[in-house]
């Protein structure tokens, strides 16, 4: 049985810090977007050159949402699960301690960048 529940919590924390990762990642950009179409635009630079840029600009930006979209993620889907009274169910099945674990279990900011 904790099998089961740690596949759909991990099935819905990966998806949450996906979509969030990506939302997050977005925002961001449309800021740097600004001031770099105002900087290029009088240069004259072409469209591959502000690509290769923003490709640059990523991992600055990874710093950043990596963590932010974790801690979301996490936020949401145990705040979803409290909601639906699905942490009560679990912990009067037994099944309270999987999903406690699970948390620290996903930490990909730990694992690939170290000082976060």
């Amino acid at each position: 049985m904790p099998k089961t529940i740690y596949r759909s919590i991990f099935k819905e924390l990966s998806v949450t810090f996906l979509l969030t990762l990506a939302f997050l990642n977005a925002i961001l950009m449309m800021e740097k977007m600004l001031r770099l179409s105002r900087l290029l635009s009088g240069v004259g630079a072409t469209l591959y050159s502000m690509a290769k840029i923003i490709l640059y600009l990523q991992p600055q930006l990874m710093l950043l949402t990596i963590p932010m979209s974790q801690l979301l993620s996490v936020l949401l889907v145990y705040g979803r699960m409290n909601l639906d009274n699905e942490l009560i169910i679990q912990k009067n099945f037994g099944a309270g301690g999987p999903v406690r674990a699970l948390v620290f279990q996903l930490e990909p900011g730990r694992q690939f960048l170290p000082w976060t």
